[in-house]
């Protein structure tokens, strides 16, 4: 029963990074590697790091950061906690694409990408995503003087 306390105090990932400035840090880590690993997939989606830079930051981060926690002896520490934020902005890209991908299935659409300078479809117009939100209702909206005047700031 003790060793069994033992392995799960080691396993316990607390992390030293309290506060408001532990969430901004926490929230940057992940935030720029969950840039690194769409802009993996979008410019290197044919190489093997391209394909798999999720599998590999969620993998390589969470590895590292069991590694580290087990070196200090079970204690949390930056380098771990690093790890662990960058370990889990990969998990979460994991399930982004399962959720995009079983999204797609039920509804029958299919992702494709072309390239900028390609034409369009037939009927499609120039938007991020073909079959997103159609044109807006016409309704209520600002004259010029009132963009400007807006834009200026006043």
């Amino acid at each position: 029963m003790a060793s069994a306390m033992t392995i799960m105090k080691k396993l316990e990932l607390n992390s030293p990074l309290k506060g408001i400035g532990g969430v901004v840090l926490d929230t940057g880590i992940g935030a720029g590697v969950s840039y690194g690993i769409g802009r993996a997939y979008s410019q290197h989606g044919d190489k093997f790091y391209g394909k798999h830079a999720a599998r590999i930051a969620a993998v390589g981060g969470k590895l590292g950061a069991l590694i580290v926690t087990g070196l200090s002896g079970g204690h949390a520490t930056f380098v771990g906690a690093g790890l662990n934020a960058a370990g889990q902005a990969g998990v979460n890209a994991i399930a982004l694409e399962a959720g995009l991908r079983h999204g797609r299935d039920k509804s029958g659409k299919k992702a494709v990408l072309i390239a900028k300078n390609a034409a369009l479809p037939a009927g499609a117009s120039d938007m991020t995503s073909i079959g997103a939100l159609g044109k807006a209702a016409p309704g209520r909206g600002l004259s010029w003087d009132q963009i400007e005047e807006l834009a200026a700031g006043r």
